[in-house]
């Protein structure tokens, strides 16, 4: 009975050691790796680890804006 609790207790200390990832970093993962942007649009990721944070570059290739960088951030 006393190897049934400790068995219990390892388990539970294992699971509080685990990295927690959230829901929203997983989605944005798979969002990102699912991407398929046109010549015209480029992302930056500043900091590779904080997914959460990038920057949207739009270089127009034709039209009154032609050869311009928009970024949004």
């Amino acid at each position: 009975m006393l190897n049934v609790w400790k068995l219990k207790k390892k388990q539970a200390e294992e699971k509080k050691t685990k990295s927690n990832v959230s829901a929203a970093l997983i989605r944005i993962q798979k969002d990102v790796s699912e991407l398929d942007l046109p010549n015209t649009i480029k992302i930056d990721f500043p900091n590779p680890e904080d997914l959460c944070n990038f920057e949207v570059i739009i270089e127009p290739d034709e039209g009154m804006y032609i050869y311009q960088h928009i970024l949004y951030a």
